[in-house]
């Protein structure tokens, strides 16, 4: 933990340069970021199905039980992701 998060403050291997790429930042809170990519369902099943099983990868380190609570919020927002 630092005190700082103050460029000059901060060691150098922590510290992150402005590269443009930032979307949200300090004094940002309420930006609003385009969407990008592909619509979830507009994936063909096949792929849809491939999407699930790696978002499962992720909710897999969850305590039992509720990675599949979390799964099935996903799947419930799927056509919206």
């Amino acid at each position: 933990l630092f005190t700082s998060i103050i460029s000059t403050d901060l060691p150098p291997e922590r510290y992150t340069p402005p590269d443009g790429c930032q979307q949200s930042v300090s004094f940002k809170d309420n930006v609003v970021i385009p969407y990008e990519g592909i619509r979830a369902d507009a994936l063909p099943p096949g792929q849809r199905s491939l999407l699930l099983s790696l978002l499962q990868t992720y909710t897999s380190h969850l305590r039992p039980g509720h990675d599949q609570v979390w799964m099935e919020e996903i799947k419930q927002h799927l056509a919206e992701t």
